[in-house]
Protein backbone atom coordinates (compact mmCIF):
# COMPACT_ATOMS: atom_id res chain seq x y z
CA UNK A 1 0.00 0.00 0.00
CA UNK A 2 1.39 3.69 -0.63
CA UNK A 3 0.85 6.88 0.50
CA UNK A 4 -2.59 7.85 -0.93
CA UNK A 5 -1.81 11.89 -1.96
CA UNK A 6 0.00 13.23 -4.73
CA UNK A 7 3.24 14.71 -2.77
CA UNK A 8 6.89 14.41 -5.21
CA UNK A 9 10.51 14.17 -3.55
CA UNK A 10 9.50 15.76 -0.41
CA UNK A 11 6.73 13.18 0.45
CA UNK A 12 9.11 10.69 -0.68
CA UNK A 13 11.55 11.81 1.72
CA UNK A 14 8.92 11.91 4.50
CA UNK A 15 7.78 8.32 3.83
CA UNK A 16 11.71 6.96 3.61
CA UNK A 17 11.91 8.42 6.60
CA UNK A 18 9.19 7.16 8.04
CA UNK A 19 10.01 3.45 7.03
CA UNK A 20 13.40 4.26 8.45
CA UNK A 21 11.51 5.71 12.05
CA UNK A 22 9.15 2.86 11.78
CA UNK A 23 6.35 6.01 12.15
CA UNK A 24 2.57 5.02 11.00
CA UNK A 25 2.97 8.12 8.85
CA UNK A 26 -0.34 6.98 6.95
CA UNK A 27 -3.24 5.02 8.91
CA UNK A 28 -6.44 3.37 7.33
CA UNK A 29 -9.08 3.52 9.52
CA UNK A 30 -12.28 1.08 8.69
CA UNK A 31 -15.19 2.57 10.73
CA UNK A 32 -17.74 0.44 9.63
CA UNK A 33 -17.74 -2.87 7.99
CA UNK A 34 -21.78 -1.63 7.17
CA UNK A 35 -22.53 -0.77 3.40
CA UNK A 36 -25.44 -0.30 0.84
CA UNK A 37 -24.21 -1.62 -2.16
CA UNK A 38 -23.79 -5.50 -2.75
CA UNK A 39 -20.61 -5.14 -4.94
CA UNK A 40 -19.97 -8.64 -6.19
CA UNK A 41 -16.50 -8.26 -6.26
CA UNK A 42 -16.01 -6.94 -2.75
CA UNK A 43 -13.49 -8.09 -0.64
CA UNK A 44 -15.43 -7.86 3.06
CA UNK A 45 -17.31 -11.10 3.41
CA UNK A 46 -20.01 -9.55 5.00
CA UNK A 47 -21.53 -5.91 5.58
CA UNK A 48 -22.68 -6.71 9.18
CA UNK A 49 -21.95 -4.25 12.74
CA UNK A 50 -19.99 -6.95 14.47
CA UNK A 51 -19.60 -4.44 17.48
CA UNK A 52 -18.00 -1.16 15.89
CA UNK A 53 -15.60 1.12 18.06
CA UNK A 54 -18.28 3.73 19.36
CA UNK A 55 -17.40 7.35 18.45
CA UNK A 56 -15.68 8.12 22.24
CA UNK A 57 -13.22 4.84 21.26
CA UNK A 58 -12.55 6.18 17.82
CA UNK A 59 -11.66 9.58 19.19
CA UNK A 60 -9.56 8.12 21.56
CA UNK A 61 -7.73 5.87 18.94
CA UNK A 62 -7.23 9.25 17.05
CA UNK A 63 -5.48 10.80 19.71
CA UNK A 64 -3.44 7.80 19.98
CA UNK A 65 -2.28 8.50 16.16
CA UNK A 66 -1.51 11.57 16.83
CA UNK A 67 1.04 10.70 19.31
CA UNK A 68 2.38 7.80 17.33
CA UNK A 69 3.07 10.54 14.20
CA UNK A 70 0.29 9.83 12.16
CA UNK A 71 -0.34 12.52 9.38
CA UNK A 72 -2.35 11.02 6.63
CA UNK A 73 -5.55 8.98 7.98
CA UNK A 74 -7.87 7.98 5.47
CA UNK A 75 -11.35 6.70 6.80
CA UNK A 76 -13.38 4.31 4.92
CA UNK A 77 -15.79 1.31 5.11
CA UNK A 78 -17.84 -0.37 4.06
CA UNK A 79 -19.31 2.55 3.29
CA UNK A 80 -18.25 5.35 5.55
CA UNK A 81 -21.70 6.81 5.77
CA UNK A 82 -23.48 4.17 6.87
CA UNK A 83 -22.43 5.27 10.19
CA UNK A 84 -24.91 7.86 11.43
CA UNK A 85 -21.82 9.58 13.40
CA UNK A 86 -19.56 9.53 10.06
CA UNK A 87 -19.82 13.62 9.82
CA UNK A 88 -18.70 13.58 13.73
CA UNK A 89 -15.59 11.26 13.23
CA UNK A 90 -14.83 13.27 10.16
CA UNK A 91 -14.69 16.79 12.12
CA UNK A 92 -12.92 15.15 15.12
CA UNK A 93 -9.87 13.66 12.68
CA UNK A 94 -9.67 17.04 11.31
CA UNK A 95 -9.98 19.22 14.38
CA UNK A 96 -6.89 16.52 15.29
CA UNK A 97 -4.61 18.33 12.70
CA UNK A 98 -4.63 15.40 10.46
CA UNK A 99 -5.03 14.91 6.31
CA UNK A 100 -8.28 13.39 5.43
CA UNK A 101 -9.43 11.49 2.75
CA UNK A 102 -12.93 9.53 2.56
CA UNK A 103 -12.98 6.53 0.86
CA UNK A 104 -16.85 6.15 -0.55
CA UNK A 105 -19.45 5.45 -2.97
CA UNK A 106 -20.73 8.67 -2.96
CA UNK A 107 -24.81 7.66 -3.06
CA UNK A 108 -25.37 8.48 0.66
CA UNK A 109 -23.51 12.32 0.12
CA UNK A 110 -26.45 14.85 0.48
CA UNK A 111 -25.36 18.75 0.17
CA UNK A 112 -25.22 18.87 3.68
CA UNK A 113 -22.23 15.69 3.52
CA UNK A 114 -20.80 17.75 0.76
CA UNK A 115 -20.55 20.79 2.91
CA UNK A 116 -19.30 19.30 6.05
CA UNK A 117 -16.69 17.73 4.36
CA UNK A 118 -15.50 21.00 2.52
CA UNK A 119 -15.55 22.53 5.86
CA UNK A 120 -13.58 19.89 7.39
CA UNK A 121 -11.20 20.00 4.89
CA UNK A 122 -11.17 16.93 3.39
CA UNK A 123 -8.59 16.43 0.62
CA UNK A 124 -10.01 14.20 -1.30
CA UNK A 125 -12.82 11.89 -1.63
CA UNK A 126 -11.93 8.67 -3.79
CA UNK A 127 -15.36 6.95 -5.59
CA UNK A 128 -15.17 3.70 -7.27
CA UNK A 129 -17.44 3.83 -10.95
CA UNK A 130 -17.88 0.73 -12.77
CA UNK A 131 -19.07 2.12 -15.92
CA UNK A 132 -20.47 5.42 -17.38
CA UNK A 133 -24.38 4.02 -17.81
CA UNK A 134 -26.63 2.95 -14.95
CA UNK A 135 -26.29 -0.70 -16.76
CA UNK A 136 -22.68 -1.30 -16.39
CA UNK A 137 -22.12 0.00 -13.08
CA UNK A 138 -25.14 -1.21 -11.16
CA UNK A 139 -24.66 -4.88 -12.70
CA UNK A 140 -21.72 -4.83 -10.34
CA UNK A 141 -22.92 -2.93 -7.62
CA UNK A 142 -26.16 -4.86 -7.93
CA UNK A 143 -27.99 -2.02 -6.96
CA UNK A 144 -30.52 -0.51 -9.13
CA UNK A 145 -30.09 3.61 -9.24
CA UNK A 146 -26.95 3.37 -7.50
CA UNK A 147 -25.14 5.27 -10.77
CA UNK A 148 -27.17 8.06 -11.16
CA UNK A 149 -26.66 8.64 -6.90
CA UNK A 150 -22.69 8.29 -7.57
CA UNK A 151 -22.38 10.52 -9.89
CA UNK A 152 -24.86 13.31 -8.41
CA UNK A 153 -22.44 12.48 -4.83
CA UNK A 154 -19.63 13.01 -7.44
CA UNK A 155 -21.20 16.74 -8.80
CA UNK A 156 -21.73 17.70 -4.95
CA UNK A 157 -18.57 17.24 -3.59
CA UNK A 158 -16.99 18.92 -7.12
CA UNK A 159 -19.48 21.69 -7.13
CA UNK A 160 -17.87 22.49 -3.49
CA UNK A 161 -14.43 22.41 -4.44
CA UNK A 162 -13.49 19.10 -3.21
CA UNK A 163 -11.23 17.06 -5.41
CA UNK A 164 -12.88 13.99 -6.32
CA UNK A 165 -10.34 10.63 -7.72
CA UNK A 166 -12.04 7.60 -9.15
CA UNK A 167 -11.24 4.18 -9.06
CA UNK A 168 -12.34 2.07 -11.86
CA UNK A 169 -12.02 -1.75 -10.72
CA UNK A 170 -12.27 -3.78 -14.23
CA UNK A 171 -13.98 -7.19 -14.36
CA UNK A 172 -15.44 -9.19 -16.93
CA UNK A 173 -18.72 -7.69 -16.31
CA UNK A 174 -17.11 -3.72 -17.03
CA UNK A 175 -14.33 -3.99 -18.19
CA UNK A 176 -14.96 -3.37 -22.10
CA UNK A 177 -15.97 -0.08 -21.12
CA UNK A 178 -12.46 0.79 -19.70
CA UNK A 179 -11.79 3.50 -22.35
CA UNK A 180 -15.40 5.47 -21.81
CA UNK A 181 -14.50 5.73 -18.05
CA UNK A 182 -11.11 6.93 -19.05
CA UNK A 183 -12.91 9.53 -21.34
CA UNK A 184 -15.24 10.77 -18.97
CA UNK A 185 -12.68 10.98 -16.61
CA UNK A 186 -10.87 12.90 -18.98
CA UNK A 187 -13.87 15.37 -20.04
CA UNK A 188 -14.45 16.30 -16.02
CA UNK A 189 -10.41 16.61 -14.85
CA UNK A 190 -10.37 13.80 -12.71
CA UNK A 191 -7.97 11.50 -12.13
CA UNK A 192 -8.71 7.82 -12.28
CA UNK A 193 -6.72 4.48 -11.26
CA UNK A 194 -7.73 1.82 -13.63
CA UNK A 195 -7.46 -1.20 -11.40
CA UNK A 196 -6.55 -4.60 -12.79
CA UNK A 197 -6.09 -7.30 -9.93
CA UNK A 198 -9.01 -8.60 -7.78
CA UNK A 199 -8.28 -9.69 -4.38
CA UNK A 200 -10.10 -12.48 -2.60
CA UNK A 201 -12.20 -12.35 0.59
CA UNK A 202 -10.43 -11.23 3.52
CA UNK A 203 -11.58 -15.00 5.05
CA UNK A 204 -9.73 -16.57 2.08
CA UNK A 205 -13.07 -16.44 -0.28
CA UNK A 206 -11.39 -16.75 -3.52
CA UNK A 207 -14.37 -15.95 -5.19
CA UNK A 208 -14.33 -12.38 -6.35
CA UNK A 209 -11.00 -13.96 -8.38
CA UNK A 210 -13.30 -15.55 -10.70
CA UNK A 211 -14.27 -12.23 -11.54
CA UNK A 212 -11.11 -11.07 -13.07
CA UNK A 213 -10.65 -10.19 -16.46
CA UNK A 214 -8.65 -12.98 -18.42
CA UNK A 215 -5.76 -12.74 -19.98
CA UNK A 216 -6.67 -11.93 -23.63
CA UNK A 217 -9.06 -9.39 -22.44
CA UNK A 218 -6.73 -7.66 -20.42
CA UNK A 219 -4.32 -7.55 -23.35
CA UNK A 220 -7.02 -6.27 -25.63
CA UNK A 221 -7.66 -3.30 -23.23
CA UNK A 222 -3.65 -2.67 -22.96
CA UNK A 223 -3.06 -1.92 -26.09
CA UNK A 224 -6.06 0.16 -26.76
CA UNK A 225 -4.34 3.97 -27.26
CA UNK A 226 -5.31 6.15 -24.19
CA UNK A 227 -5.18 3.28 -21.83
CA UNK A 228 -1.91 1.54 -22.74
CA UNK A 229 -0.06 3.79 -20.57
CA UNK A 230 -2.35 3.44 -18.10
CA UNK A 231 -2.58 -0.30 -17.52
CA UNK A 232 1.22 -0.63 -18.59
CA UNK A 233 3.26 1.66 -16.40
CA UNK A 234 6.55 0.76 -16.93
CA UNK A 235 8.65 -0.85 -19.69
CA UNK A 236 9.11 -4.06 -17.71
CA UNK A 237 13.44 -3.34 -17.27
CA UNK A 238 12.65 -2.43 -13.82
CA UNK A 239 14.20 -5.04 -11.04
CA UNK A 240 11.00 -6.53 -10.07
CA UNK A 241 8.74 -5.47 -6.91
CA UNK A 242 10.16 -4.18 -3.57
CA UNK A 243 8.47 -4.49 0.03
CA UNK A 244 5.67 -1.76 0.00
CA UNK A 245 4.56 0.20 3.05
CA UNK A 246 2.59 -2.23 4.88
CA UNK A 247 3.81 -2.74 8.90
CA UNK A 248 6.26 0.17 7.96
CA UNK A 249 4.85 3.37 7.02
CA UNK A 250 1.24 2.08 6.96
CA UNK A 251 -0.98 0.00 8.78
CA UNK A 252 -5.22 -0.29 8.59
CA UNK A 253 -7.85 -0.38 11.38
CA UNK A 254 -10.90 -2.15 11.74
CA UNK A 255 -14.45 -1.27 12.67
CA UNK A 256 -13.41 -3.48 15.90
CA UNK A 257 -10.47 -2.10 16.88
CA UNK A 258 -8.12 -4.66 14.64
CA UNK A 259 -5.07 -3.75 13.82
CA UNK A 260 -3.55 -5.31 10.56
CA UNK A 261 -0.41 -4.53 8.82
CA UNK A 262 -2.90 -3.46 5.63
CA UNK A 263 -6.74 -4.37 5.03
CA UNK A 264 -5.52 -6.52 1.97
CA UNK A 265 -2.87 -8.47 4.90
CA UNK A 266 -6.12 -9.28 7.47
CA UNK A 267 -3.91 -10.76 10.13
CA UNK A 268 -4.77 -9.27 12.96
CA UNK A 269 -1.54 -7.74 15.31
CA UNK A 270 -3.42 -6.34 17.84
CA UNK A 271 -6.40 -4.69 19.51
CA UNK A 272 -7.48 -1.28 20.69
CA UNK A 273 -9.57 -2.12 22.78
CA UNK A 274 -7.62 -3.86 25.12
CA UNK A 275 -3.71 -2.13 23.77
CA UNK A 276 -2.36 1.01 23.03
CA UNK A 277 -1.66 1.74 19.20
CA UNK A 278 2.01 2.64 20.22
CA UNK A 279 2.02 -0.73 22.07
CA UNK A 280 0.86 -2.98 19.03
CA UNK A 281 2.96 -0.66 16.43
CA UNK A 282 6.32 -1.40 18.09
CA UNK A 283 5.57 -4.89 18.55
CA UNK A 284 7.30 -7.97 16.83
CA UNK A 285 5.34 -10.79 15.02
CA UNK A 286 4.10 -9.88 11.40
CA UNK A 287 5.22 -6.04 12.08
CA UNK A 288 8.45 -7.34 12.52
CA UNK A 289 9.04 -9.79 9.48
CA UNK A 290 7.40 -7.01 7.14
CA UNK A 291 10.13 -4.54 8.73
CA UNK A 292 12.56 -7.02 7.69
CA UNK A 293 11.88 -7.82 4.26
CA UNK A 294 13.55 -6.49 1.44
CA UNK A 295 13.74 -6.64 -2.60
CA UNK A 296 16.36 -9.56 -1.97
CA UNK A 297 14.29 -11.50 0.33
CA UNK A 298 11.68 -11.67 -2.30
CA UNK A 299 13.19 -15.04 -3.80
CA UNK A 300 10.27 -16.01 -5.79
CA UNK A 301 10.06 -12.56 -7.35
CA UNK A 302 13.75 -12.69 -8.12
CA UNK A 303 13.28 -15.77 -10.29
CA UNK A 304 10.11 -14.81 -11.73
CA UNK A 305 10.16 -14.14 -15.90
CA UNK A 306 7.79 -11.14 -15.27
CA UNK A 307 8.79 -9.35 -12.19
CA UNK A 308 9.96 -5.89 -14.31
CA UNK A 309 6.17 -5.82 -15.04
CA UNK A 310 4.31 -6.82 -11.71
CA UNK A 311 2.75 -4.73 -8.98
CA UNK A 312 2.89 -7.34 -6.18
CA UNK A 313 0.93 -6.95 -3.10
CA UNK A 314 1.73 -9.01 -0.35
CA UNK A 315 -1.28 -9.08 1.38
CA UNK A 316 -2.84 -10.56 -1.50
CA UNK A 317 -0.10 -13.32 -1.83
CA UNK A 318 -0.66 -14.11 1.89
CA UNK A 319 -4.62 -14.54 1.09
CA UNK A 320 -4.33 -16.58 -1.95
CA UNK A 321 -1.95 -19.20 0.48
CA UNK A 322 1.63 -18.07 -0.90
CA UNK A 323 2.77 -16.09 2.16
CA UNK A 324 3.60 -12.17 2.77
CA UNK A 325 7.13 -13.35 0.88
CA UNK A 326 5.16 -15.16 -2.36
CA UNK A 327 3.95 -14.37 -5.28
CA UNK A 328 0.49 -12.59 -5.58
CA UNK A 329 -1.09 -14.85 -8.48
CA UNK A 330 -3.40 -12.01 -9.25
CA UNK A 331 -0.61 -9.35 -9.61
CA UNK A 332 1.48 -11.90 -11.87
CA UNK A 333 -1.58 -12.41 -14.19
CA UNK A 334 -1.63 -8.93 -14.48
CA UNK A 335 2.07 -8.94 -15.39
CA UNK A 336 1.53 -11.43 -17.61
CA UNK A 337 -0.77 -9.31 -19.81
CA UNK A 338 1.63 -6.44 -20.05
CA UNK A 339 4.15 -8.58 -21.23
CA UNK A 340 2.01 -9.83 -23.92
CA UNK A 341 0.26 -6.54 -24.71
CA UNK A 342 4.32 -4.37 -24.47
CA UNK A 343 4.99 -7.12 -27.34
CA UNK A 344 1.79 -6.36 -29.45
CA UNK A 345 2.69 -2.45 -29.38
CA UNK A 346 5.59 -3.01 -30.67
CA UNK A 347 4.95 -5.51 -33.39
CA UNK A 348 1.74 -2.77 -34.76
CA UNK A 349 4.79 0.10 -33.79
CA UNK A 350 7.32 -1.73 -36.27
Amino acid sequence: MSISVDGGPLLDRLVARSQAAAVPLEVLFEITHRCNLPCTHCYLPDHEDHGELTFDEICGVLDQLVEAGTVFLTLTGGEVLSRRDALEIVDAAAARGFVVKVLSNATLITDEVAERFARAGVLEVSVSVYGTTAEVHDRVTEMPGSFERTMAGIERLRARGIRVALKAPLLAANGQVARDVRALTQLQNMPCTLDLSIAPKTNGDPGPIALMLNKAQMVRLMSEPGLSELLIPNDGTGPGPEPCNAGRAYCAIGPTGDVVPCIMMPEVVGNLRTQRFADVWRGGGLLGRLRAMTAESLTTCRSCDVKGSCSRCPGVAMTRGQGIDGCDLSAREVARARVAARHRLRVVAG
